[in-house]
């Protein structure tokens, strides 16, 4: 199959007539889909940003690596990357549905959550020193990487206000502080800071384990 290569400038697709399927290279560019509009991107590369609102929607089934700098926008729509996710010094706002498995890589990113979910499926989640992840309030997160045998790298700062689940082991490196509810199947390894001012729930006798001069301060869990 051909591929739509741009050179630079932005590719837009609005209205709910509006579709695309094949392979596309942007060249640097920006993608926006707007207004119920569908996208099925067998590869999309060269990718500057991503703006997907109004109850539109864009699936990626090869891995999605953004280009440094990148911002992408979410509000009300959804964006699926089913090979994975990577992303550098960029700005990732969720206010719709973002799912991606097999991989969750953000080096130097800033995350907002916000009236909005993030599922990482059967993939492992690599969060770097320089990267925040805020949940708020009405923010859903879910980490699972049991089938591949994955686990949460968290080196960043992650603050949860809203809803957190994880069915893979959590190593700790950087910190983590919950405010909100935060439920968890298999263990949390920390060598860096975990502060709970919320409900931790705890399920089939997982546990937090302190490492490496890792701290752990707060409301103890309790059994989920």
């Amino acid at each position: 199959m051909d591929t739509l290569t741009m050179d630079g400038g932005s590719l837009s697709l609005s209205g709910a007539d509006a579709s695309f399927w094949g392979r596309t290279d942007l060249g640097g560019g920006t993608l926006t889909l707007s207004d119920g509009a569908a996208m099925i991107a067998q590869s999309l590369t060269g990718c500057g940003g991503i703006t997907v609102r109004s109850q539109s929607y864009l699936m990626v089934q090869e891995p999605l690596e953004l280009e440094s700098g990148a911002a992408v926008t979410l509000s009300d729509s959804h964006l699926t990357a089913l090979e994975g996710y990577t992303m550098d010094q960029g700005d990732l706002s969720i206010h719709g549905v973002l799912r991606t498995s097999h991989h969750l890589e953000l080096t130097g990113c800033t995350v907002e959550i916000a009236a909005g979910e993030l599922h990482c499926n059967n993939a492992m989640v690599s969060l770097d020193q320089n990267t925040t992840v805020d949940v708020a309030q009405d923010g859903y997160l879910t980490l699972s990487g049991n089938e591949g045998g994955y686990c949460t790298q968290l080196n960043g700062s992650l603050t949860n206000r809203g809803t957190m689940e994880s069915y893979t082991l959590i190593r700790l490196g950087g910190t983590l502080t919950n405010y909100g509810t935060f439920h968890f199947m298999q263990d949390i390894a920390a060598s860096g800071a975990l502060d709970n001012q919320g409900t931790m729930l705890s399920y089939d006798g997982a546990e937090v384990n302190t490492e490496s001069g890792g701290t752990f301060t707060g409301s103890q869990p309790k059994n989920g």
